[in-house]
This record gives C-alpha cells, sequence and structure tokens, in this order.
C-alpha cells in the first residue's frame, strides 16, 4: 500500500515524451498483414448483396471477411442478444461491413475500395425514449428491450448505482 494515493512516475515517461517508445503501429513482422474495415454508412440497414471478388483479385490481398463468412460472436456490451463481428442487419453508420487482409496497408485500402455492398435501408430510431415505446422500430429481433432469464423484457440494469448513489466497487 506503500504507492496508493502517491504520485508514482511512469516507467516509459522518458521514451513516450521523447518519441523513442515503440507502439503497436510501430511493429513490423515477417509475413506480418494490414487490416482495413469497411464500415455501414447506413443507421440501421440490411445488406442484400456484398461482392468481394474485384478486392480478392488483387494481388497481394489475402482475405475479405464479411457476415457471410465470418460469424464470430462479438460482445457489443449487451449480454443477452447475440452480436457477431459482422452483423446483417447493421445497425449504426460506423458498424463493420467487411474486413480486409493484405500486404501492406496502402493495397489493403485500395481493396475496401472495390467491394460493392447494396443495402436495403430500414426505419431507425434515434431517441432512447422512443425506442422503448410501444410500436418502435425493432433494431434486434424481439425489440429493443433484451428479455431477462424469465423472458420479459425489461432494460439491463447495472449492478452499482446508477446515478447520485455511493458504489463501493
Amino acid at each position: 500500500m506503500s504507492a496508493v494515493g502517491r504520485p508514482t512516475p511512469r516507467i516509459d515517461a522518458v521514451s513516450r515524451v521523447t518519441g523513442s517508445a515503440t507502439y503497436t503501429g510501430d511493429v513490423r513482422l515477417p509475413g506480418m498483414l494490414s487490416a482495413r474495415v469497411l464500415r455501414s454508412p447506413h443507421p440501421h440497414a440490411r445488406i442484400t448483396r456484398i461482392g468481394a471478388e474485384r478486392a480478392l483479385a488483387l494481388t497481394g490481398v489475402r482475405a475479405v471477411i464479411t457476415h457471410k463468412n465470418c460469424r464470430v460472436t462479438w460482445s457489443s456490451g449487451d449480454s443477452r442478444n447475440t452480436r457477431y463481428l459482422f452483423n446483417n442487419p447493421v445497425r449504426f453508420v460506423g458498424d463493420a461491413v467487411a474486413a480486409v487482409a493484405a500486404a501492406n496497408s496502402h493495397l489493403a485500402e485500395e481493396a475496401l475500395h472495390l467491394i460493392t455492398v447494396e443495402y436495403e435501408p430500414l426505419p431507425f430510431v434515434l431517441d432512447p425514449e422512443e425506442a422503448l415505446g410501444a410500436g418502435a422500430v425493432a433494431i434486434h429481433p424481439g425489440g429493443n428491450l433484451s428479455p431477462r432469464e424469465d423472458g420479459k423484457p425489461e432494460p439491463e440494469v447495472p449492478p452499482w448505482p446508477a446515478r447520485g448513489g455511493v458504489s463501493h466497487i
């Protein structure tokens, strides 16, 4: 407990302020690939067609992954609705639609521009109170509230005081 409540110098302070620190973006390993992510321009839309053939045809592009070939579960903080690394439909502007792995970052970026995506825009809601109202656009299957273990939909409540309370964490 000798360090708690006392200023502690950062062990990497000098290397950071002098610019000699090594960051992950500085690391280059043999055979390392670079990745870029294509993101949705729509707040809510179904992907009706995605074409990666032209991107995959570029020499140096190793892979393109989308909702069609990648079913990796990805958490969004919602513990009750399963989310994937790539979802269809997309649920917000900037939601990941595809990722490219290529020999370098410039090639990965070029490949992104060759991916074609056709969307069917879906209704969306921006106001949280409106999203909880009767007849609101359902962003997730079954509605905008996650079901409890007994199936009843209700908002998730953190186990600590939300406002004005004292937390003992």
